[in-house]
């Protein structure tokens, strides 16, 4: 009775295995193929033709200043994009004149964006603000298709002090 348990489980783990490498062995042969398919493009009538891939991308740039009750600048308060879209953006820290500034290139333009700001020595309460962005829709040159603007927003934080 124990062996044919342990038979009809090594017998399923095998499966298993099997069913998976078939998997990757299909997916591989879809990504080569569709790579193939669709890389190529071509313009039968002569014209100047831009043949594009890739995804809509903005250059967005947040700044402002922290301070505290007294309007007095407040450093190494931590500063963040809080987006479930662009998980990867860089926090960046407030100076000793209280201004912040994130740079980024973000793929798939959002409007509005959390920003988040929390005081990592535990000093200050946390704040964020949601703020509505216009990009500007200037190509940086006719070829680049995707790029969709930049935009700048400023956002100023006062912080108070934890009780």
């Amino acid at each position: 009775m124990i062996r044919k348990q342990y038979l009809c489980t090594v017998k399923r783990k095998i499966t298993n295995v099997m069913k998976a490498k078939f998997l990757h062995a299909i997916n591989s042969f879809i990504a080569i193929l569709l790579g193939v398919l669709g890389f190529g493009c071509s313009n039968q009538e002569g014209e100047d033709f831009s043949c594009d891939y890739g995804v809509p991308y903005v250059q967005l740039q947040v700044q402002g200043k922290i301070t505290d009750q007294a309007s007095a600048p407040v450093e190494n308060i931590r500063v963040r994009i809080k987006d479930t879209r662009h998980p990867v953006l860089p926090d960046t820290y407030s100076g000793e004149d209280g201004n912040y500034l994130i740079k980024s290139d973000l793929a798939h333009p959002t409007s509005p964006i959390m920003i988040v700001v929390d005081d990592t020595a535990n000093v200050y309460e946390p704040d964020s603000a949601l703020v509505e962005v216009e990009y500007t829709r200037d190509k940086i040159s006719p070829k680049d298709n995707w790029y969709e603007g930049e935009a700048v927003v400023y956002q100023d934080f006062r912080l108070r002090k934890k009780e």
